[in-house]
């Protein structure tokens, strides 16, 4: 059955366009078709830059294109499903192999949009500014945009809940988050933070033995040196800020304390009510998190806000984890009548607003899609081309601008391509 699940979320995510995209496949489908075209290391041709950016979701599929002399949606299709099985193996270890929960936490997510929508309705709101995502997105609506932040933010957070809360080893989770870097930077910087807030719970350094320490710390942080430098050569982010900054933005300020301060408060404040003494995470972690996590998503970076919608995968993960869990337990040792109206009631609330914003999420993919297709013209659809604009950088120009040009490249002469970088070909 978890494989059943791994395929339909697999199939209504874009994967390999049997159900239609969402416009980030035209980047996802051009990396796909230039490393399969082209030489690597990876070079933006048109202006002999090198790229910096996490390519370790596109590699294994762009190598075998080489292998089979084409692109093969069916190839990228089964590297996703494969990666969202395992996410979702690990999701039914933890939330005591509950299929139901699986099916619930990949559907939890915009409780706050749905709610700014509603009040909207009501409100005459002045158009938004920025560009700014202002949303925790749930983990089906990410993959539908970003499959490669979701499958390594997935599997990383579920390792450390593991390692930590049950196994007792958390040391033993540092090499796994060191790996993601390569699939994505914001996904390995909140993991890395989630790690650091774990350790000071469960790990002792007096109890660690040299052979651990450099096992489990020193060599990974070895492998992490170049790849750090790597990612360290690019330009910089052209936007960036705090929440406050953009304070003349009343829309973007109001959207931010419902998509995000709320829907962070109604999680907490549920894991507060379903808390019980002895479960497998002391109240005072979860605390720290959800703190330390509202504090992070006050910061903008990127025209998008790529921060905010990277971070949120790993730190809802965690979070719905353990509400589940803990959901699970609850109903397990004391039943359906320990269920008081403090709990109820907001439960309801949330999962209302959360459900209701799924619903208008996954019915595009369910109306338009390869299998339907065969049945009615009106689920017919043009899957993205893999080429369409010639290049990624070409693709980048055309649907977007010079400035998310600049996010991917690698500055010239930096200490990367000047003593590690294979040397980029000499300009015509």
């Amino acid at each position: 059955m978890l494989a059943l699940v791994a395929f339909i979320w697999t199939f209504l995510s874009g994967s390999g366009g049997y159900s239609i995209q969402e416009l980030d496949y035209f980047g996802h489908n051009a990396k796909f078709y230039d490393l399969y075209s082209t030489k690597w290391p990876y070079y933006f041709t048109e202006t002999n830059r090198l790229i910096r950016y996490y390519f370790s979701y596109y590699l294994v599929p762009s190598l075998l294109f080489k292998l089979l002399g084409g692109t093969s949606p069916a190839t990228i299709f089964l590297w996703t499903f494969t990666g969202y099985f395992l996410g979702i193996a690990w999701v039914y270890t933890l939330v005591q192999k509950n299929l139901v929960l699986v099916i619930v936490f990949l559907l939890i997510g915009g409780g706050g949009t749905t709610l700014f929508n509603l009040v909207s309705r009501f409100v005459a709101f002045a158009p938004q500014l920025h560009t700014f995502n202002i949303n925790l997105g749930s983990l089906f609506d990410q993959s539908r945009w970003t499959p490669n932040q979701v499958i390594p933010s997935l599997i990383g957070a579920c390792i450390i809940v593991y390692d930590s809360a049950l196994a007792r080893k958390t040391q033993e989770s540092f090499f796994p988050i060191a790996l993601t870097v390569t699939w994505s930077m914001f996904s390995f910087l909140s993991l890395s933070v989630i790690f650091g807030i774990h350790a000071l719970f469960y790990i002792n350094p007096l109890r660690l033995s040299l052979a651990t320490i450099v096992r489990a710390f020193l060599l990974p942080l070895l492998v992490l040196l170049p790849i750090l430098l790597y990612f360290a050569s690019g330009e910089n982010v052209p936007t960036t800020g705090f929440v406050w900054q953009f304070r003349n933005d009343t829309t973007f300020i109001i959207r931010y304390l419902t998509g995000v301060f709320l829907d962070s408060l109604l999680l907490y404040y549920i894991f507060r009510q379903l808390y019980r003494p002895g479960g497998v995470y002391p109240r005072r972690l979860v605390t720290i998190l959800f703190v330390v996590f509202i504090c992070m998503t006050t910061y903008i970076m990127g025209k998008w806000n790529d921060w905010l919608t990277k971070i949120n995968i790993p730190f809802l993960t965690i979070f719905l984890v353990i509400i589940f869990r803990a959901f699970y337990e609850k109903l397990h040792y004391e039943g359906w009548r320990s269920l008081r109206p403090a709990l109820t009631v907001p439960l309801a609330v949330f999962f209302f607003l959360n459900l209701y914003y799924q619903v208008l999420i996954i019915r595009t993919p369910l109306k338009k899609n390869k299998l339907l297709g065969y049945v009615t013209e009106s689920a017919k659809y043009k899957p993205i081309p893999y080429n369409k604009y010639g290049s990624f950088y070409k693709t980048l120009l055309a649907i977007g601008t010079y400035e998310e040009v600049r996010q991917y490249l690698a500055k010239k002469n930096s200490f990367y391509e000047l003593y590690l970088a294979k040397r980029r070909p000499a300009n015509p």
